[in-house]
């Protein structure tokens, strides 16, 4: 029997390799959500190369082929607290939230700032406040600031990494006829799709600047009266590879 409420966990992996921070997060996320009886199904899908292709065929295998009411993208770069995550499934009534993530990249001037500020900080803090959210979320209208707590905040546009839509949310952008089906006969890994793939998702250039899927996403749901929410109360890591320079003489010029 179907449970009222219930995932489908959706990863798009380009090499087919998950993070260590990922598996962890997400078998701790099984399990949490087996003990509360919530149904969960797993939907990888690897070798794709064009994001939006990826995501656009997990959404709809999604609709077509689970009975899930929830989709949940979590991609293979992301790591998370799974009762923090978890929380989000209490506004599950939301068309789409999610948690706020930085870019794979450091602030460096905040970094600094903080130190300026704080003397005395734990150089042991210095990696959590070093995130840098450039560009990673937008807030609605002109607004400039926002709320830092334990309950969603209203959003114009959020990152996909970490994105739970509901399946009401996807049925009334294709019955509102806001999204188109792709060609058919459309393949994926060399096989062709047996089921509908309309597209939410597309990367565009606006105003001479790229708009990436996720933002394509979230504005077609905005269009349709629909709503984003962003939770800035779930730690995150965002993993990626990082070069680590070695210069001894520009060292010894500071120390």
């Amino acid at each position: 029997m179907t449970s009222p409420f219930s995932i489908a966990i959706a990863t798009p992996t380009r090499s087919g390799s998950f993070c260590m921070d990922y598996v962890g997060s997400v078998l701790e996320l099984q399990r949490q959500c087996l003990g509360a009886g919530i149904d969960f199904r797993f939907l990888p899908l690897a070798d794709v190369t064009l994001i939006d292709l990826a995501r656009n065929t997990l959404a709809n295998r999604f609709l077509w082929e689970t009975s899930c009411t929830h989709l949940l993208f979590i991609d293979d770069d992301m790591g998370f607290h799974a009762g923090e995550l978890a929380r989000m499934f209490d506004y599950r009534d939301r068309d789409v939230i999610g948690a706020l993530y930085p870019r794979r990249a450091y602030d460096w001037a905040r970094i600094k700032q903080a130190v300026l500020d704080h003397p005395d900080i734990d150089p042991a803090t210095l990696p959590e406040i070093a995130g840098d959210y450039r560009d990673m979320f937008t807030l609605p209208g002109d607004a400039s600031t926002m709320k830092i707590g334990h309950e969603p905040v209203r959003m114009a546009g959020i990152p996909t990494g970490l994105m739970m839509i509901s399946r009401a949310c996807l049925m009334k952008l294709i019955e509102g006829e806001r999204v188109a089906p792709i060609n058919p006969g459309t393949e994926v890994n060399g096989q062709a799709i047996k089921f509908p793939i309309y597209e939410f998702f597309r990367q565009m250039t606006v105003n001479g600047r790229t708009q990436g899927e996720d933002y394509y996403f979230c504005s077609l749901v905005n269009a349709s009266g629909g709503s984003v929410w962003g939770c800035s109360w779930i730690q995150v890591t965002h993993t990626g590879a990082h070069s680590f320079y070695g210069n001894l003489h520009k060292i010894s010029d500071y120390l």
